[in-house]
């Protein structure tokens, strides 16, 4: 009996291409051996109204963090960001 090798799924980010953790598990994947994921941002997700993802596409949501422009569109003009445990 043989075993039939199956491709790996292919793999998706939402996240702040700039950001650290976003380029760790595009390296960790490369490193396991799996093609780089597709990296969605997360500006585009906020302004184009979301992504599709191909059914089989494993995704990762990713921090929204770290990016003034996205968090301006998360929170609005002028609000205030949470520092250290306060509201």
């Amino acid at each position: 009996m043989t075993a039939v090798r199956t491709a790996p799924p292919p793999l998706a980010v939402v996240g702040n291409p700039e950001n650290r953790r976003v380029r760790l598990f595009t390296e960790a994947a490369r490193r396991a051996g799996l093609p780089a994921p597709r990296v969605v941002p997360w500006l585009r997700v906020l302004t184009e109204g979301g992504a599709e993802f191909a059914p089989d596409e494993v995704v990762r949501l990713d921090s929204p963090g770290e990016n003034a422009e996205v968090d301006t569109l998360l929170r609005g003009h002028g609000a205030a960001t949470r520092v250290g445990g306060t509201a």
